[in-house]
């Protein structure tokens, strides 16, 4: 094998530092930065978008909480509204009661004094004839 002949063991080692160091010298003056760059600005970008994130996250907690907030508001509202409603509605509803049993107790008045009037005219007729 040609690599392993000490006559040129000696002139490939030197071509071996050159093109090590070439390339090791192409690489840290113009890759590596632009690599570096790269990953700096994704980082940045990332961090940027983490934050954004936290921020919305923050934003629709706390929107959350005022919804949460103004549903139990609502609720509160709407539970006193009813049992207002509820109160007036009963009171209505007594009152017609009332009426209402009051107009039934003169008809059954009115409706007895006419079974007691025709009775006693039963009585009166049964008894006028033998």
């Amino acid at each position: 094998m040609p690599q392993l002949e000490l006559e040129t063991f000696l002139p490939q080692l030197v071509w071996l530092v050159i093109t090590f160091g070439f390339i090791y010298f192409v690489m840290a003056k113009f890759a590596l930065p632009r690599v570096g760059e790269i990953l700096e600005e994704r980082q940045n970008r990332l961090d940027g978008d983490l934050e954004q994130a936290e921020s919305y996250k923050a934003e629709s907690e706390k929107l959350e909480a005022d919804y949460d907030l103004l549903t139990a508001k609502a609720r509160m509202e709407a539970r006193t509204h009813l049992k207002v409603m509820r109160k007036k509605l009963d009171a209505g509803l007594a009152e017609k009661r009332t009426d209402m049993s009051a107009k039934m107790d003169k008809k059954f008045a009115a409706a007895e004094a006419n079974i007691a009037a025709a009775r006693n005219e039963a009585l009166k007729s049964a008894a006028q004839t033998p």
